[in-house]
């Protein structure tokens, strides 16, 4: 994606005015723009900490097997965060060249060798527009956008007692532990101060109360707030305890995500098979999530459409973070400035995907795109605490 700058409407209203818009002409004509992009695109297309442990007949051997299999590893967490769990199974089937081959680099950490054995911690870096090409030419459509963080409230009931803020609360712990990394549903828990724990009881949480949902989210500063309800059940037919994990959305798009009945796994011994049935019950959840996300922001790429919008702008630092943001939402392939004041500028958005998916993709940036009853469209940037 790349800003140009077409025109500049005559402004006679003041001196000050006259350098103002010079100074957006530097500030779009420059080379900051396209570097946001590249560093926007390759985070979203980067892999961080894969963990390699590869032994060979030599540490060259050991290392290059390591590698080998960390791209593996990479390409498949790439794909696990982008594409439907129902879609998977269509993925194609590449060979260790081919993965090679979509890699743009790898960087790596912690890296300790011995004779015969290599281990280290890589980060991944995929050649963005060969992995958007390479799922196109497979028919999979896929997301790039990334979420907000979301806050999720962990409630456990045991023996029908509800249990959000009493410690300990197994279920909580497991949510703390799971590893986010590349998530692109990031999630925050409940603190559980003594103020909160008095105010908000977990009945409270489980009925979806209104104002207990709103109190949260203004607390933590989010938009979105989940309930994940956590039971504890005896199987009748194998004695095993099994955790039934329900998964619901508050706020204006209320749903229930998820309902799954989770089993320890297999091969835990019984000492840890609580926390490994905690464990494998927030790694469903966290799926019921992550797809519930993908299916809002999942774009089929094919022909590009055409957005003209209006940026309202006070200052000159408003524009640049404006831009900034644009820049970053992954569905848009460029912007173009077609006419600019003091007041506000006029852009031609290209991107991927629907109406809705493009508003909902600058949600995520706290940008919000608006229609007025005339047909017009306006971007306008929704966190104040950014201008302050």
């Amino acid at each position: 994606m790349r800003i140009r700058n077409y025109k500049l409407r005559e402004v006679t209203t003041h001196r000050m005015a006259i350098l103002a818009i010079v100074a957006l002409c530097l500030v779009l004509t420059g080379t900051g723009g396209e570097r946001a992009v590249a560093q926007q695109s390759d985070e979203t297309f980067t892999i961080h900490d894969v963990q390699v442990d590869a032994s060979a007949a030599s540490s060259a051997q050991a290392r290059e097997i390591a590698i080998a299999n960390g791209e593996k590893q990479a390409i498949q967490r790439l794909f696990d965060g982008m594409v439907l769990k129902r879609d998977q199974p269509f993925l194609p089937n590449l060979d260790v060249s081919q993965i090679a081959a979509l890699v743009d680099g790898v960087s790596v950490a912690d890296e300790k060798v011995s004779r015969t054995r290599y281990l280290a911690r890589l980060t991944v870096y995929f050649k963005v527009e060969d992995i958007r090409t390479l799922l196109q030419r497979a028919g999979i459509a896929f997301s790039e956008t990334k979420a907000k963080p979301v806050l999720v409230l962990p409630v456990l009931e045991t023996d029908g007692y509800a249990t959000l803020w009493t410690n300990p609360n197994p279920w909580l712990s497991a949510w703390q532990a799971y590893d986010q990394t590349d998530s692109h549903v990031p999630f925050i828990l409940p603190k559980g101060g003594a103020q909160e724990a008095a105010s908000i009881s977990a009945e409270d949480v489980i009925t979806g109360n209104p104002d207990t949902i709103m109190k949260l989210a203004d607390a933590y500063q989010i938009d979105d707030v989940y309930l994940a309800y956590g039971r504890l059940e005896r199987d009748p037919y194998s004695g095993k305890v099994v955790m039934r994990a329900l998964f619901l959305r508050f706020g204006t798009m209320p749903a229930v995500l998820g309902d799954d009945m989770v089993q320890a796994p297999m091969d835990a011994m019984p000492a840890d098979r609580l926390p490994a049935l905690m464990s494998s019950a927030v790694g469903t959840t966290v799926e019921d999530m992550k797809d519930d996300w993908k299916r809002q922001t999942l774009v089929h790429y094919g022909a590009e459409v055409s957005l003209a919008a209006t940026v309202p702008v006070a200052t000159l630092a408003d524009w640049v973070r404006v831009r900034r943001k644009l820049e970053n939402t992954p569905v848009i392939r460029d912007v173009s400035v077609t006419s600019m004041t003091v007041h506000e500028a006029r852009i031609a958005i290209k991107y991927l995907g629907n109406q809705q998916q493009l508003a909902l993709a600058l949600a995520q940036s706290d940008l919000q795109l608006a229609q007025n009853d005339a047909g017009d469209w306006t971007v306008t940037a929704t966190d104040t605490r950014a201008s302050r």
